[in-house]
């Protein structure tokens, strides 16, 4: 059974929607800079932020522009509405009430925690919905909700829940649990998020150069995509267009370290050859890798011992596209995804591989 993928959306620090995104990624521009929306005194560090201000995005999305939901909801409405409109799924052949929704987030609701948590803790307990907000789930029935949407499951794995959306939406769709899925993933940027990862000594003040000697760490950013999966069958029934094909994945957990990733590369290594074999092909007719190429010294030098133990001295095209959109942690793999099947159409390429890594080595491919 082969699964197709049928619409594409996404948002990204390179703007809104699939025409630019396509045309910067392939100019190779950057969206990383210095902060605009986040209430952060950390200005030191470079990150991506989606260009728009909430109120924007809350238009963009569909809400009232004065709404005070969370920034992580707005900016995934963006790509959920651009997603739907591409894959024509809310016509009279297809409601979007039968649909599946698969998101992965870590962010949720946590920039309204972070706004109203001090007050709340002061007896405040006017903005207590915000902080029940905060959960991943909620921030996903929210999205279900302004959709129409009646199915929807939240997978938070860090760096690779999006990728995990996806996988989990291929297995619902191969054992006949839906017949349409719309799967990625979400992350804004918060003062959490960014504090957490500096505490870790692993962000640049730089623009983040994946696998140079010189690179330093990482550019955060935010942003979110979504893809429409179907089985070819019934996407050649419907007339969709197809994008391509999800021929094989895995998702393995090597153990090795909450945060870093082994020195002999076992989860990515596993994590590749295990998509390889479900996909029944050989590592010589791998034409692209999208590496998770965070720029830390330890995932690079990680990820690529396993690329060089996987495809010996015939190395495909190795890229990442993270000095671009700065590193999306939960929505990455998704976004990333839509950057192979832009790479595909405009490089001829016929198989590619997309890797997402997260904390805890729960690695995706």
């Amino acid at each position: 059974m082969r699964i197709a993928i049928t619409g594409i959306g996404i948002i990204s620090a390179l703007g809104a929607g699939q025409q630019i995104n396509r045309q910067q990624l392939l100019a190779g521009h950057s969206g990383v800079g210095s902060v605009r929306y986040l209430p952060t005194r950390h200005h030191a560090y470079p990150i991506g932020e989606v260009p728009f201000s909430n109120s924007e995005l809350a238009v963009m999305a569909g809400y009232e522009a004065d709404t005070t939901i969370s920034r992580n909801t707005l900016i995934a409405a963006v790509a959920l509405r651009e997603v739907i409109a591409d894959a024509r799924l809310s016509t009279v052949h297809c409601a979007l009430s039968t649909v599946n929704l698969i998101n992965g987030t870590t962010v949720g609701g946590m920039d309204k925690t972070e706004t109203y948590f001090t007050e709340w803790k002061k007896g405040n307990y006017a903005t207590l919905h915000y902080i029940r907000d905060h959960r991943a789930a909620v921030h996903s029935q929210q999205l279900a909700e302004h959709f129409g949407i009646e199915h929807v499951t939240t997978v938070s794995t860090a760096c690779s829940s999006a990728l995990n959306s996806i996988i989990t939406a291929v297995q619902m769709l191969r054992t006949g649990e839906a017949q349409q899925v719309i799967a990625g993933g979400v992350d804004a940027m918060t003062r959490v998020h960014l504090n957490g990862f500096a505490s870790l000594g692993i962000l640049s003040q730089q623009l983040c150069r994946p696998f140079q000697p010189d690179r330093d760490g990482i550019n955060l950013g935010e942003g979110a995509a979504y893809l429409v999966l179907e089985t070819e069958q019934n996407a050649l029934q419907r007339g969709a267009h197809i994008y391509g094909y999800i021929a094989g994945y895995a998702n393995v957990c090597d153990a090795y370290h909450p945060t870093a990733s082994s020195p002999d590369g076992e989860g990515a290594f596993n994590a590749m050859s295990q998509a390889l074999e479900m996909a029944h092909i050989q590592p010589g007719q791998i034409n692209y890798i999208n590496a998770h190429g965070t720029a830390t010294p330890n995932n690079d030098a990680s990820e690529w011992t396993a690329i060089e133990r996987l495809f010996g001295k015939t190395l495909p095209v190795v890229e990442s596209t993270k000095p671009l959109t700065g590193h999306t942690t939960s929505a990455s793999g998704s976004i990333e995804v839509i950057f192979c099947l832009i790479k595909m159409a405009q490089k001829g390429y016929h198989y590619v591989i997309n890797n997402a890594f997260g904390f805890g080595g729960n690695d995706s491919s």
